[in-house]
């Protein structure tokens, strides 16, 4: 895990300070109410699913706990189906890229999904 953001170390592969996490604070804003100024970013490192598995669970706990949300980057296969579980808030699709931003129950819901797999 690490984290990012103002007055934080550049965790999270510098994606607060790339301007990524500022583009996505602005379409979380509306969900939200307001617009979050730090990240916490949990990766796996390892291709493995029972890894993949771990993140999913571990990432829902932490959105349980802090009542924030989850922005999960997707393979172009699994776009249809993260649109149709339960607690996905919001979807970005564009060429290229897929992300969906949803709550626990979204991560729970998507690591039950058959070949379940992060991308990153």
């Amino acid at each position: 895990m690490s984290i990012d953001g103002a007055g934080h170390g550049d965790g999270c592969d510098g994606f607060y300070e790339q301007g990524e996490f500022s583009e996505e604070s602005e379409y979380l804003l509306p969900l939200l109410g307001f617009t979050p100024t730090n990240i916490l970013c949990v990766l796996a490192w390892a291709s493995r699913q029972p890894y993949h598995f771990t993140v999913a669970r571990l990432s829902a706990d932490i959105v349980d706990l802090t009542g924030g949300v989850a922005v999960v980057s997707l393979y172009d296969h699994q776009v249809d189906t993260a649109r149709q579980l339960p607690g996905v808030l919001a979807m970005d699709v564009e060429e290229g890229a897929a992300y969906a931003t949803g709550g626990s129950a979204f991560l729970r819901a998507f690591a039950a999904t058959p070949g379940f797999r992060l991308l990153k």
